[in-house]
């Protein structure tokens, strides 16, 4: 996981002293238009086999206080989830 979480930020060109190096996963927002528009980017991955049938789900409980803390603080009008996992993938479309 750390190995793969390594290739895909230097892949994307985040700086190695970014906070998002030291974290486990690869979640971030993103605001554009000033604020209005919000993106989240989930990592649904990292945490899956960790805690499988846990309370926390997909996202690992460091993931989803963060996401708590991000949505509370946030100003934007429009708020919008980007997960690497398919809908038709679940079973929804």
């Amino acid at each position: 996981k750390e190995v793969s979480q390594k290739l895909h930020l230097d892949f994307l060109g985040v700086e190695s002293d970014s906070p998002r190096c030291a974290q486990k996963g690869v979640y971030h927002t993103r605001e554009e238009l000033n604020g209005a528009i919000k993106f989240y980017f989930l990592d649904t991955r990292y945490f899956q086999s960790e805690e499988k049938g846990s309370k926390n789900g997909l996202l690992g409980k460091e993931q989803w206080l963060w996401l708590e803390n991000e949505m509370a603080e946030s100003t934007a009008k429009i708020n919008i989830f980007i997960t690497p996992i398919g809908m038709r993938n679940k079973g929804i479309f």
